[in-house]
This record gives structure tokens, C-alpha cells and sequence, in this order.
């Protein structure tokens, strides 16, 4: 059975986007090299943290996807979306007009670079944790939290 050149071209075509969209997939599940993790970390490290806008995600288009780290999007627990912060890291996020404060741990990167002033995206009960979901954005500071201090 001859292919023909066209239907050739076009399994060729076919195996070339598999290729790229399983390179691009595998590139979110790695963690960013230790070097550009430091950049934003440092600047967690920093007296009064990382200053910027939150947002929040998991209304219903990311519900039971994988995120970055490899684990399932949970809008009912207290995760958040970060670049370059180390998977699992536990962050405190301080309201910054109304003082309150909740502690989540980065298992996904976000949020969109289409937003440089977004510096976190919470998950909906983090969100909650903050302010009521209809306000959308708020601002926040981003501190570290040593996992000892949790246990205390």
C-alpha cells in the first residue's frame, strides 16, 4: 500500500505539533533551574516581601488539570501560582489594605505575563481567605514562612 506524498507530508506535520506540545509540557513540569529561582525568592527574602497584585483562579477551566508540579488543581485548598518560587514553598500573602493574611504552598506557575502587575494567582479558597471573590484583584505582600514556624 504507496502513501502518497501528500498524506506523507501530512503525518509529518501531525508528528511535528505532537513533538512540540509534549517538548513545551514537559518543559512546564520541570522546575526552573536553581540560578532564576533565586531572582524572585531573593526578593521574598527582602524585608516586607514581594509587593504586587493577587488574583485568584479555579472557577471551572483548570478543574481537574495537572498543575506545573504534576499534582491536581484544588480550588478548595489553600494553593497559589508563582514563577521561579520553588514547588511546595510556603508563602504567607498579607492583604495589604485590610491585614489579613494566609498561608498557601506554590504548586503551579502563573500568573499570565500578559499582567505585570499580577505577582500571585490564589487559588479560590486562598482568595476567600483574603477578600470575597467578586473583588478579583487585590493587593498583597508576599513574605516566606519557614515550615517550623507552621508547626509551632
Amino acid at each position: 500500500m504507496a502513501q502518497t506524498a501528500a498524506s506523507l507530508r501530512r503525518q509529518s506535520i501531525a508528528w511535528r505539533a505532537i513533538l512540540v506540545v509534549a517538548v513545551c509540557a514537559s518543559a512546564m513540569l520541570v522546575p526552573t533551574s536553581p540560578a532564576v529561582a533565586a531572582t524572585l525568592f531573593d526578593q521574598l527574602q527582602v524585608p516586607g516581601g514581594l509587593h504586587g497584585i493577587a488574583s485568584w483562579y479555579g472557577g471551572g477551566e483548570r478543574l481537574h488539570r495537572l498543575n506545573a508540579s504534576g499534582s491536581r488543581m484544588n480550588p478548595d485548598a489553600l494553593e497559589a501560582a508563582i514563577w521561579d518560587v520553588p514547588f511546595g514553598t510556603l508563602v504567607k500573602m498579607i492583604h495589604r489594605d485590610n491585614g489579613r493574611s494566609v498561608i498557601v504552598r506554590i504548586t503551579d506557575r502563573g500568573p499570565s505575563h500578559r499582567y505585570p502587575q499580577r505577582v500571585i494567582d490564589l487559588s479560590r479558597r486562598a482568595f476567600r481567605e483574603l477578600a470575597p471573590l467578586r473583588q478579583g484583584l487585590v493587593p498583597v505582600s508576599v513574605e516566606p514562612v519557614d515550615a517550623q514556624q507552621i508547626s509551632r
